[in-house]
């Protein structure tokens, strides 16, 4: 699955590492050199020097083949526009959008740009999970769709599994952790020996109707 992300920030950079480690193939847009040298340096050559709104530079990125389109530049009428001229001109499946203003998210989605993300919900659910202090971890789902889903759990010294291996953690079925991320260096695709370890941000695929059954078992 191809996925372009226009913007080479913290969210830009923290879904690219993601998709990386889920074998998805990526290109990265930005405009600030420095950034794109520092991204070539640390992830390879998927980054791209250009403006994201220019149809050229995206042509050039492949978006022609791209399934996914995500937007993550502090700046708004960027998203907007680089996903509309993604959505309109180059017919992408599917668009999402990092909305920074509360008060532009109902123009985005007048404009048919539905996906968005708006940063103060993005710190307040976080600030909610960190403060989140029941058995069950603070957990959040990235994906649902045709009975499956993708959840990000973070994981407490309560946790069943803390301070396990990954081999001594028992899953219900359909379910399969598939990203460690630690609290400070880089994710990391989890081996049979991998301790999870407090702190820690897991990627968890499961069965939609499991979710509940896959809480209670960690």
């Amino acid at each position: 699955m191809y996925t372009i992300i226009l913007g080479g920030g913290k969210i830009g950079l923290s879904l690219s590492k993601w998709l990386i480690a889920l074998k998805h193939e990526i290109t990265i847009i930005e405009t600030s050199l420095s950034k794109c040298e520092k991204i070539e340096n640390d992830l390879g050559n998927i980054v791209l020097h250009g403006d994201g709104t220019d149809p050229t530079i995206l042509e050039s990125s492949g978006i022609s083949r791209a399934i996914n389109f995500i937007s993550t530049t502090k700046n708004d009428p960027v998203n907007l526009i680089s996903c509309q001229v993604a959505k309109e001109h180059f017919n992408v499946k599917n668009i999402f959008s990092i909305v920074n203003q509360k008060e532009n998210s109902e123009l985005f989605k007048n404009l048919g740009i539905s996906n968005t993300l708006q940063i103060d919900k993005i710190i307040t659910n976080e600030l909610k999970n960190i403060l989140h202090d029941n058995k069950s971890s603070p957990a959040s789902t990235l994906y649902s769709e045709t009975g499956n889903s993708i959840l990000s759990i973070t994981i407490g010294p309560e946790n069943f599994i803390a301070n396990k291996k990954v081999t001594e953690i028992d899953l219900p079925n359909g379910s399969f952790l598939s990203l460690i991320i630690p609290l400070s260096g880089e994710p990391f695709i989890p081996q049979s020996e991998s301790i999870i370890e407090p702190g820690h941000k897991i990627i968890i695929v499961t069965k939609t109707n499991q979710e509940q059954a896959l809480l209670n078992s960690i």
